[in-house]
């Protein structure tokens, strides 16, 4: 289908009012600067982003696997706004909402092209521009891979409208383009290749047989790429649980009831939180509620196939692209997260909007009213939550107030009240953490931290062996464990944790540096002089000039020894 025929004045003031609104949802964001989560690793403590574009930046782009991904668009992206407005949160936060309000124009234009409908299709991207399940990947800086990913989600869709209009190798070429630049930005895109197959089903309604699988061959290879990729290194990052910690029934048990949740927080986007706690034992009633709820909703959608095959469409849309976040192979600590509805609820959109729309068919009125009355709605929840995105204290005090017992949000509340200088609710915070899971390497790290920074020392040392031991890719527990060490005078421990920390992050110029201190104290002057290098050149990429003033000196002492 080539589209509906609209006026191309009217569709410039329909993007024009579409990209307003969103702007105004998204008001609050000039307020908002960086968060402690990610925020550090993906931007703040980046040598390599700090520097701006570089070279030296974009070959590393290409080949790190910092954070435990592969994706060197996002940091080619962060490197950018870096170029162009520094450390300014407000540039960093206006490009992630222009990518925003630009991926939602594009969906818009994709789907009148794939359905022929102009008025559903923008009903589509409104919801998808305004819904506030989607702040999270807008408003939080490190998730600049949801908003860049989406635009070149939305561009393959377009290019594969064309494609299906008229199928060419160069059309197809397209699409594989978009696909693959999407993937470096976030690998999520993996399932792509069904979407495309689902859209065949309906609105395309093209004849089914194996050439339309076979025709997307290419899609599947660089998904399948993209996919191994990312399992070898978030495996190699350490971010993926073990059977022992998360065993594949309690992962199947969590990814029906996840299911169920992301239905009912799309529908009922209220109490959203950073972070939703992975429940070690989920109640066996839940489990068997989720299982029957989904079950019925699947044959519902079946039984609809024929006069309605947008619903099983929409669905199956909704669930496929789920899958790779399900917690099937676990990655972080959550059972859920608003971000990874940010592409799939497209397909639930679609369902309830076609749905809606037959039934209002006959009252057109009726069906402005409602579109506008849910927009206006949305678009204030969208705002509301943009508010909790403005600091650390405040976003993680509203994540403890939505999840009282969840122990990384009180670890991470009770960092940002540290930091602060607010010690005393820190350490409140912390040690619920601690009570609420023993074995959390954050809280460990964090509350030892903090002990050893209030002189207490003896409480400070076993809680960040611990930390290093719980989990020995956490760059923090090591830095820490690294500063301990050399202020109780175990030097010989303190270079292995800042050896460790600088295997981690060869970007951290201040623990480069650390490293190169002590083993010139052991007289290791050789290692010393390299590290003292690379700390020197990390620092002068980030501008720190007191620590390549430090690193410079000690070069110095060390090249005339």
């Amino acid at each position: 289908m080539s589209g509906s025929r609209v006026d191309p004045a009217r569709r410039f003031l329909a993007y024009a009012v579409l990209s307003a609104a969103t702007v105004a949802a998204y008001a609050s964001l000039r307020e908002n600067g960086f968060v402690s989560l990610d925020d550090r690793e993906y931007v703040l403590q980046n040598g390599f982003v700090r520097a701006g574009l570089t070279w030296e930046g974009v070959r590393w782009a290409m080949t790190s696997t910092a954070a435990a991904n592969w994706h060197p668009l996002t940091w080619l992206s962060h490197m950018l706004d870096v170029e162009l407005y520094g450390l300014d949160a407000f540039g960093h936060h206006t490009t992630s909402l222009a990518l925003h309000a630009l991926a939602s124009i594009l969906l818009w234009r994709a789907f009148e092209r794939l359905t022929g409908s102009f008025g559903g299709s923008g009903v589509v991207a409104a919801l998808f521009a305004l819904h506030p399940l989607h702040v999270e990947s807008v408003a939080w800086v490190s998730e600049r891979k949801d908003v860049l990913s989406a635009c070149l989600f939305a561009a393959a869709l377009l290019a594969y409208a064309r494609f299906a209009e008229a199928p060419s190798r160069a059309r197809m070429l397209a699409v594989t383009v978009a696909l693959a630049l999407g993937l470096a930005a976030k690998p999520m895109l993996v399932t792509t290749p069904f979407v495309l197959l689902l859209l065949d089903r309906w609105p395309l309604r093209r004849p089914w047989s194996w050439s339309l699988v076979l025709e997307k061959a290419p899609l599947f290879a660089v998904s399948a790429l993209a996919a191994v990729a990312t399992v070898l290194v978030q495996g190699a990052g350490g971010a993926i649980a073990g059977t022992e910690s998360a065993p594949l029934v309690s992962r199947c048990a969590n990814a029906v009831v996840a299911y169920v949740r992301y239905v009912e927080k799309s529908l009922s986007p209220v109490e959203l939180a950073v972070h939703y706690p992975l429940e070690s034992q989920i109640p066996r009633l839940a489990v068997v509620g989720a299982t029957l709820s989904l079950a019925l909703l699947a044959f519902l959608a079946w039984r609809a196939r024929e006069e309605r095959p947008y619903v099983p469409m929409g669905l199956a849309w909704f669930a496929g692209m789920l899958v790779p976040v399900l917690g099937l192979v676990q990655v972080g600590s959550q059972a859920f997260a608003d971000r990874y509805t940010y592409l799939p609820s497209l397909g639930l959109f679609v369902a309830v909007v076609w749905l809606l729309a037959e039934r209002l068919e006959r009252v057109a009125p009726v069906r402005a009213l409602v579109v506008a009355g849910i927009a206006t709605t949305l678009g204030f929840l969208t705002h509301r939550q943009v508010a909790h995105w403005r600091d650390s204290v405040t976003l993680f005090s509203h994540a403890v107030s939505v999840e009282p017992d969840d122990p990384f949000s009180r670890q991470l509340l009770g960092n940002a009240l540290a930091e602060a200088g607010r010690f005393d609710e820190a350490l409140v915070h912390m040690r619920r953490a601690q009570a609420l899971r023993p074995d959390f390497a954050l809280t460990q790290s964090g509350l030892g931290a903090l002990l050893f920074q209030l002189g207490r020392r003896d409480e400070a040392g076993p809680l960040l062996r611990a930390a290093v031991k719980s989990r020995p890719t956490y760059f923090d527990a090591w830095f820490n464990l690294g500063l301990w060490g050399n202020a109780e005078g175990d030097f010989e421990l303190a270079i292995e944790a800042f050896g460790r920390a600088v295997a981690l992050d060869p970007g951290r110029a201040d623990a480069a540096l650390n490293l190169a201190q002590l083993l010139e104290r052991a007289e290791r002057r050789e290692e010393a002089l390299r590290h003292a290098r690379a700390a020197q050149e990390r620092a002068r990429q980030t501008g720190d000039r007191a620590l390549e003033s430090k690193a410079r000196e000690l070069i110095a002492r060390c090249s005339s020894g």
